[in-house]
């Protein structure tokens, strides 16, 4: 127990330490195939990686996390008040939002996430965990290291860690990197990027050839010279007067150059990476039309197929570590807000099949709940009284 009091103690300074050690990591580069240099920092600054990255950690940490105790075949949602410590405030120094948000970042751009645990409870569960900076954790020898120093995990040692289970390498404990298996496409839309703005910055003339009128010998530095004047005035979109030469200018039609088609590619490599639609990212593919059906879509194929694949396994984390038969979920209902005619016929759906109870329909619907506990069975109840504290439909 000394251990995780003096771990907790010394939260503030491991987070400055891997603050400091997140420049380095930022800045430690990847080579593409192209020879361009990748980092996470430039690697987010991809419109494409950015919009899938965001969308994910804007969505998981909107949801709601439901605490559940099975017993005897019954499953009971418990109130927020009673949810334990360590799904009501699993960081010592940030909001469980912003906690799961770190969480969900390391598994989007590293595979995994780590964190030191910083206080335990009687029974040696965790009550609290201080992510740590993916940049900081790797596997040395077979074992996992922090700063490059051995760390046993949890329950057997102070340090929790999980991976994507869908990035998981066969034959190892190691994930694989989103951004480092991805860096090649990541790259190509990074310079796809540069080429746009370096191209209308030119003014859509991107090569313009020098000639001297009339022919003659000219010397490097009047070579150098005038080449030096066109660059500066083509640049800045100004007035070029050269006494001398004459000038044939190359425009580029952005179609020829497939530029919008590289944009678009770059984007779909992105979503099929993350597991985004990209009409999730607000974006449509060439040809594509957004309707109501394929935006509803859309949003199934994200929630089952997306979203789940980044939280479960903090899911089955979150089980390893509560007492007895809790468990905590992600409501990813919440996700789904249907208009109010599918979301009622949904209630009823589920109401008349007994998988709901009145009262979680009212919640669903940000209502109160009845006082009669008949409202808290499945399905609807027999009597057509209304329960004190609202009116029956």
């Amino acid at each position: 127990m000394a251990l995780f009091r003096k771990k907790r103690a010394e939260a503030l300074e491991e987070r400055a330490t891997g603050l400091q050690l997140l420049g380095a990591a930022q800045s430690s580069a990847l080579t593409s195939w192209s020879g361009a240099s990748l980092t996470l920092d430039t690697a987010l600054r991809q419109a494409a990686a950015w919009a899938c990255i965001t969308r994910l950690k804007s969505t998981i940490t909107g949801l709601p996390v439901d605490v559940i105790r099975s017993q005897e075949n019954k499953r009971t949602q418990l109130p927020t008040s009673q949810h334990p410590s360590i799904i009501r405030s699993p960081s010592p120094l940030v909001s469980r939002r912003n906690w799961i948000g770190q969480v969900v970042h390391s598994l989007t751009t590293a595979g995994f996430a780590a964190a030191d645990v910083v206080d335990v409870d009687s029974q040696g569960r965790p009550l609290m965990l201080e992510t740590i900076n993916s940049s900081r954790v790797k596997p040395i020898n077979g074992r996992l290291t922090v700063d490059g120093k051995p760390r046993d995990r949890w329950p057997l040692g102070d340090l929790w860690f999980i991976s994507a289970s869908h990035l998981m390498v066969d034959g190892t404990g190691w994930p694989m990197s989103p951004i480092e298996y991805g860096k090649e496409s990541i790259a190509t839309g990074l310079q796809a990027e540069k080429f746009g703005a370096d191209f209308f910055r030119s003014g859509g003339m991107p090569v313009s050839v020098l000639k001297p009128n009339p022919v003659r010998e000219m010397s490097r530095e009047q070579i150098a010279d005038a080449k030096e004047a066109t660059r500066r005035a083509t640049e800045n979109r100004g007035i070029l007067a050269l006494a001398g030469w004459d000038i044939e200018g190359f425009t580029i039609n952005p179609k020829d150059t497939q530029f919008i088609e590289l944009l678009e590619f770059t984007l779909l490599e992105a979503s099929r990476r993350w597991l985004v639609p990209p009409s999730m990212i607000f974006a449509t593919m060439s040809g594509q039309n957004l309707t109501y059906s394929n935006i509803t879509s859309d949003d199934l194929q994200y929630l089952k197929h997306g979203v789940q694949a980044w939280v479960v396994d903090l899911e089955d984390s979150w089980a390893e570590m509560l007492p007895g038969s809790l468990v905590a979920k992600f409501n990813v209902d919440a996700l789904l807000r249907m208009d109010k005619t599918a979301r009622t016929e949904e209630h009823k759906l589920r109401l008349e099949t007994k998988t709901r109870t009145v009262n979680e329909v009212r919640k669903l619907e940000d209502e109160e709940p009845f006082d009669d506990p008949a409202y808290d069975q499945p399905g609807i109840p027999g009597s057509t009284t209304p329960p004190t504290g609202g009116q029956a439909a």
